[in-house]
């Protein structure tokens, strides 16, 4: 099949990381891919629009130049319904390099199913530290799509860009260092 491939009209490029190619996805632009990673970037930093896809499926749409109108390829289904506020967490933090897969460890774990809206970032992560963050949301089982409040492609004022009829009214959830009282006690799982 990559033979055939190869003499069609696609340009294969067999990567995890086709967002780092010179054939990069541009804002609203209709994709078909299936690395984790690649797909939250494409969906939450270019602004492209993709679902996850398996082996196969993916280049059935690039054969056809077609992909399903289903899940995050449409507009309806893009709008943030988890506010994820962060407050007081130290520029130097937000600044360091490990910051950003803890971070979206953790935002993976509070989002679940839910589309978060991210808030309160002091400064303008990089986009390596934007794919961190990403690739460690993906690893917590978390939506394939979030959305920072700063962002200009697409932004607050868009229609999509937050849903208060989803999920109750939307929720919010405040990430606050540094923690104040005395700290939870841990349990180790082995008792």
């Amino acid at each position: 099949m990559s033979r055939r491939l190869k003499r069609s009209v696609t340009l294969p490029t067999w990567t995890c990381a086709p967002y780092q190619t010179e054939w990069r996805p541009r804002f609203g632009q209709q994709i078909a891919w299936g690395e984790s990673n690649a797909i939250i970037f494409a969906n939450s930093v270019l602004g492209a629009r993709t679902e996850r896809y398996p082996d196969l499926l993916d280049i059935c749409c690039a054969i056809t130049g077609r992909v399903p109108a289903v899940g995050l390829h449409l507009t309806e289904n893009r709008a943030g319904d988890l506010l994820l506020v962060i407050q007081d967490v130290p520029l130097s933090l937000q600044s360091n390099e490990s910051f950003y897969p803890v971070l979206g460890h953790l935002i993976g774990k509070i989002a679940q199913d839910h589309i978060p809206v991210i808030t309160g970032l002091g400064v303008t992560p990089s986009e390596d530290q934007l794919k961190a963050l990403g690739a460690a949301q993906k690893g917590a089982l978390g939506k394939v799509l979030w959305a920072r409040s700063r962002e200009t492609h697409g932004g607050p004022h868009s229609d999509w860009f937050w849903n208060k009829e989803r999920s109750g009214g939307g929720a919010i959830f405040q990430f606050t260092l540094p923690l104040t009282g005395k700290p939870p006690e841990m349990e180790h799982p082995d008792g």
